[in-house]
């Protein structure tokens, strides 16, 4: 966007002359502040909502305190008899 509005007073020049200074300006203004409009629905919030501090705590709930996915236990506990022989599928 910058640079295509750096190189448009130069397509302007023939067809505006003096003009081309105060309508680069005001396409400028308009052309960023559509940006800026769309940065901000990007990012709704503006960091009041500090949401990588939520995305972490569940992430760490989740899956353990440090972080280790093999180290969490199940949520289902399942018993298994050390005499009781399972039996084969054939």
């Amino acid at each position: 966007l910058t640079l295509w509005l750096f190189t448009l007073p130069f397509c302007l020049i023939k067809d505006l002359g003096l003009l081309t200074g105060p309508t680069t300006a005001v396409i400028a203004w308009v052309l960023f502040g559509v940006y800026q409009i769309g940065y901000s629905i990007e990012d709704p919030f503006q960091k009041s909502i500090r949401l990588s501090i939520l995305c972490d705590a569940i992430r760490r709930d989740v899956l353990g305190s440090d972080m280790d996915p093999g180290s969490r236990d199940s949520a289902f506990y399942i018993e298994e008899d050390e005499d009781e022989e399972l039996p084969e599928l054939h």
